[in-house]
């Protein structure tokens, strides 16, 4: 790809920055861009910059393996999964070859270099970036991770680079190291998918809760194409603008299977807020008068539809109040009346328990009492000699006789 000047010029001074370190030095740099968490590490985690590559390797040469991993431990010793990485990545660059270079075997690396094959080994290549790239996983893994988005980014380009080269050159069917650079980065780059892929829902969950995500974090996820004019228009109350959304992306959501979810869903939060605008209301007004004529007009235009009329109103807005979107009357013909406190949508429901239907009455401990009183309108006076039922002797009866 391509550099754009400003790049070019940074590239350009920092290799000359480079220039001027021992290996020393350089090792100290990398710790502290890994210590820091400075996105700029990712100027010098690139596996595929040959000159980059070059240079470094002319600034470690002079190094045995176990020299620079005690210059890494020096720096990194407290934290294993840095130093390992350091480590790793610098032995790749020590002993990686590029197609345009002579087979040079590294004495302080001899006992880890390949001699008996003067061809370019892509296997080795791939197996040497392989292990810098494992404890890098491990570190992209971690929740301030942030800054290595960019390193994680070049060493997977350069795993895949390498798995290729080595596949054609064995002219495998099985692409055995292309499977395994698929893997590698399915478990580490899978974690920012399973991140955006919980947002994803999250939002769908919170959007008709009344609850919108910030333009920051669709941007951040890189979920603004599908859930900007969503978002926005949910916020006016524009219908059209949610249903344009929604059929821009239709595939999108559908696949995610929270098309027909928003599509029901979000017509609700629409009218409600489409009600809440055209009253003006807001938390602590008093309570505001709407006109049914002007909803009328305005609904028409708002959601395209000119066969909207009066009743159709009337019966929207009584189903927001019964639902608890409004706390309101109507009184038919003339306007809404709204209450002085605006209800929030995650609290739809609560309503039932506060100031709807009023609960059934709770049963009371009290014994009810049982005897028989004389009617007020009966002179009758109570033979005494009559029994109680009670204590009337129970007839039995034969069913054996009966039915013989």
């Amino acid at each position: 790809m391509r550099a754009f000047p400003s790049q070019k010029r940074k590239q350009g001074s920092s290799s000359l920055e480079l220039e001027e370190l021992t290996s020393e030095q350089l090792v100290e740099r990398f710790a502290d861009h890994l210590r820091h968490q400075q996105d700029s590490l990712s100027e010098l985690v690139r596996p595929l910059d040959r000159s980059l590559i070059r240079l470094l390797k002319s600034k470690l040469s002079s190094n045995r393996k176990d020299d620079l991993d005690s210059l890494v431990q020096r720096q990194l010793g407290e934290n294993r999964t840095l130093a390992d990485f350091l480590s790793n990545y610098f032995t790749y660059i020590m002993l990686v070859q590029f197609e345009d270079e002579p087979a040079v075997i590294n004495p302080g690396f001899h006992h880890y270099q390949k001699q008996t094959d003067p061809i370019i080994d892509h296997d080795n290549n791939f197996d040497l970036l392989l292990n810098a790239y494992n404890p890098a996983s491990n570190i992209f893994r971690r929740p301030d991770a942030a800054y290595f988005t960019r390193s994680i980014q070049h060493l997977s380009h350069g795993l895949v680079y390498f798995a290729i080269k080595a596949d054609r050159k064995k002219r495998s069917t099985k692409k055995e190291k292309a499977s395994e650079a698929a893997r590698q980065m399915t478990t580490t780059l899978g974690v920012a998918c399973i991140d955006r892929l919980i947002l994803t829902y999250l939002i769908v969950a919170s959007l008709p809760l009344g609850i919108l995500p910030r333009p920051i974090l669709l941007e951040q996820f890189q979920l603004q194409n599908e859930f900007h004019e969503v978002v926005g228009s949910l916020r006016t109350g524009n219908w059209p603008g949610v249903v344009n959304g929604l059929e821009k992306n239709r595939d999108w959501f559908r696949y995610k299977g929270i098309y027909i979810l928003l599509r029901e869903k979000l017509e609700v939060i629409c009218w409600r807020n489409f009600f809440v605008i055209m009253a003006g209301l807001k938390n602590g007004n008093p309570g505001m008068r709407l006109s049914l004529t002007q909803s009328v007009e305005a609904a028409r235009k708002v959601f395209m539809e000119p066969s909207i009329d009066e009743d159709d109103i009337v019966c929207m807005a009584s189903s927001l109040i019964d639902q608890g979107y409004l706390r309101a009357y109507i009184k038919l013909g003339e306007m809404i009346v709204f209450g002085s406190v605006l209800p929030q949508i995650s609290t739809v429901g609560e309503h039932m328990n506060e100031g709807g239907p009023e609960p059934l009455p709770a049963f009371s401990g009290k014994a009810i009492p049982m005897s028989i009183q004389p009617s007020s309108d009966s002179d009758a006076p109570v033979k005494s000699y009559r029994r109680p039922y009670s204590i009337r002797g129970a007839k039995k009866i034969s069913h054996t006789k009966r039915f013989a």
